[in-house]
């Protein structure tokens, strides 16, 4: 997804962002870092190329530089098809540290699931957004887990910006180890984490670092060793980092 255009809204202190398709995604003055006020407005804001048209920086009256991305807009706003992404995400990683919990083999799974091994193996990439969220939930049940959804109100829309940045950094890590992102979508990745982190405070940073702590487990090698060895050959707890527990 790319950003077409881009405008203030002084009125309603937010920067509007609008894509390709057309959609419009505005984002308050308030979560942006530097922050804008009535003293130091926004002077110059523009698409920047080197973010891949995939985020904007802009210039204070104070001579502060800030940037925005798309990703940052698309989290605050609660886009369907991103919260939709950030389920499946977490659905597959959940699948990934447990499949070789159970004594099934991967042939076996894939016959329960009524499919084939490299559809299994299309299931368990965590940066593969177009597949059924159904088959998700079955491959968590053949795998021996329940799955509930629960619904709740919205609360409040606070950007997380240390979450925004590890999902960022979680698709390029397995982009790169399953060869799946071409080398333009690596360099667009790396220059978003840059700009995100610069913009983030040290709070945010610090919640970012018990992120990645509380996630590391799941940011191994394992997917290429799962796709390059035999799936039913037996796989010992040295071998396998998913199968260490995450941090508390």
């Amino acid at each position: 997804m790319k950003i077409k255009k881009v405008n203030l809204n002084n009125r309603k202190s937010q920067i509007e962002l609008t894509t390709r398709s057309g959609k419009k995604y505005p984002f308050p003055y308030a979560e942006l870092d530097p922050r804008p006020t009535p003293q130091n407005r926004i002077k110059q804001v523009y698409v920047d190329k080197e973010l891949a048209q995939s985020g904007v920086t802009y210039f204070l009256e104070s001579g502060e530089e800030g940037a925005l991305l798309l990703d940052h807009a698309l989290s605050y706003n609660r886009d369907p098809a991103y919260v939709t992404n950030t389920l499946l995400y977490s659905l597959t990683r959940n699948a990934l540290k447990h499949i070789d919990t159970t004594h099934l083999s991967r042939r076996e799974i894939a016959r329960r699931l009524n499919t084939s091994l490299s559809q299994l193996y299309r299931l368990l990439d965590p940066t593969n957004y177009k597949k059924d969220m159904g088959q998700m939930i079955q491959l968590l049940h053949v795998l021996g887990l329940d799955v509930e959804l629960t619904t709740k109100p919205k609360g409040s829309r606070r950007l997380d910006r240390a979450k925004v940045f590890l999902g960022l950094l979680d698709r390029l890590t397995w982009g790169k180890l399953l060869k799946s992102v071409s080398t333009d979508e690596q360099e667009r990745l790396e220059k978003e984490l840059e700009a995100c982190r610069l913009a983030m405070t040290d709070d945010e940073q610090e919640e970012l670092e018990a992120f990645i702590t509380d996630r590391q487990a799941v940011t191994t090698k394992r997917p290429l060793d799962m796709i390059d060895r035999d799936p039913d050959e037996p796989v010992s707890d040295a071998e396998d980092p998913l199968r260490q527990k995450v941090a508390a």
